[in-house]
């Protein structure tokens, strides 16, 4: 059991996951600057998306292409191509800076073309103000930590698509120590830890009305956090898996929670994910260390079912007794040791298949005779994951969507 003296952590963590979700986005530079040219090579009176980088960092570029040789902090670097083709190394964002695809219609592609050397997309390094990444889909990335994004600074990941990217250890999407990911897709990417995203450190992060899908690892099929807190809200960890190799358990088919970290999940999802073994996690595996002070583990309105640890149900594993502290929640048949909090719900969720429900990312919709219908709390929130309103009805639902498929004004269907 988690001791009691833990909970009177909850005032500092409660203060630090507040941080982390009111940090700012980004601040708009005064200077923008438009890449002129979809390729990564240099042509007089062009301006690559790497030329623009090598200003926006202080680095001067052979002529001033792209307007000016040095450019101010927070430049905005706007790409009105649907593609961009690496045929260099990775591209270095190093400044405060917001690079933005602006590409009729839809996100802009970067990736590297057939036959480049393996790099990671984006390499961004400590650094006074953040990098925010913007409408852009990255992928076809491979690195050691990190495929798609590597970082040891601060980094924004809003409305982006992190896709197809590997890394031979951490963050086969991302890997980074402060990051916020918001209205954002981390999909069919690998690792051997974390094959979506990899969370090292203790610096604010947080997850926000985004869905983690269809990665693949070794530890944290979707996600791999080693320390600090990572609050989630409003988001959808589904599909995911991990692997046995060598002989060697597999842990945290969704998320793997190592013993310095603490998950704070809210109004959200998680199912349909997957580890090879009992006892291994399917959805999430908690690992408890020597000094459980350190460790927190709350769930509000949120579902946890449907993960299946070999050939059953689990939706929750640790290594040592652990209790759970929240309210409002529906979470399944979990292994031994884990307390769930006294009002949960142990029910069907009825969740329909991941799909396009309105908003910009996919999400489990809820069938009209779900039990999770009303019987959740808003917890402070005014909309769920697609951006709808978030409570419709008598009560918000649980999990990541609010059920709104009503025909009557009065609600009944």
């Amino acid at each position: 059991m988690r001791p009691a003296f833990v909970s009177s952590r909850n005032r500092l963590l409660a203060a630090a996951i507040a941080l982390a979700l009111a940090a700012p986005e980004s601040v708009w530079g005064a200077d923008t600057v438009t890449v002129t040219q979809p390729g990564d090579l240099h042509i007089s009176g062009k301006c690559s998306l790497r030329e623009a980088l090598r200003a926006a960092i202080g680095i001067s570029v052979a002529d001033t292409d792209c307007g000016t040789a040095v450019l101010n902090p927070g430049t905005t670097l706007a790409i009105p191509y649907a593609r961009i083709e690496l045929v260099q190394g990775p591209l270095n964002a190093n400044a405060p800076m917001q690079i933005v695809g602006t590409a009729p219609g839809g996100r802009t592609t970067i990736k590297h073309t057939a036959g480049a050397l393996p790099n990671p997309i984006f390499v961004v390094g400590s650094h006074s103000g953040s990098v925010t990444f913007r409408n852009l889909e990255i992928t076809g990335g491979q690195g050691q930590n990190g495929g798609g994004i590597t970082s040891t600074g601060r980094i924004i990941v809003s409305g982006c698509l992190i896709t197809g990217n590997t890394a031979s250890g951490d963050g086969g999407g991302i890997f980074g120590d402060e990051l916020t990911v918001i209205d954002s897709v981390v999909s069919g990417n690998t690792a051997n830890r974390g094959g979506g995203i990899a969370f090292h450190g203790k610096y604010s992060r947080s997850i926000d009305r985004s869905t983690i899908s269809n990665n693949q690892a070794h530890s944290g099929g979707g996600i791999f956090v080693n320390a600090g807190v990572l609050p989630v809200r409003n988001s959808t960890i589904s599909g995911n898996a991990v692997q046995n190799t060598g002989g060697i358990n597999a842990f945290g088919g969704g998320i793997y929670v190592g013993s310095h970290a603490a998950l704070d999940m809210r109004n959200s999802t998680v199912t349909n994910n997957r580890s090879s073994k009992a006892g291994d996690g399917g959805g999430i595996f908690l690992r408890i260390g020597s000094s459980p002070q350190y460790q927190y583990t709350t769930m509000v309105s949120t579902i946890i079912g449907g993960n299946y640890a070999g050939k059953y149900e689990e939706n929750m594993a640790s290594n040592a007794n652990w209790t759970i502290d929240g309210n409002h929640d529906l979470i399944r048949r979990s292994a031994s040791g884990i307390t769930v909090p006294a009002d949960t719900l142990n029910c069907a969720p009825q969740l329909r298949a991941l799909g396009n429900n309105g908003g910009p990312t996919p999400t489990h919709a809820l069938v009209g005779t779900s039990c999770a219908i009303d019987r959740g709390t808003a917890n402070g929130e005014t909309i769920d994951q697609r951006g709808r309103a978030r409570v419709v009805g008598l009560r918000a639902d649980i999990g990541a969507f609010e059920y709104d498929e009503h025909i009557f004004a009065d609600g009944f269907d």
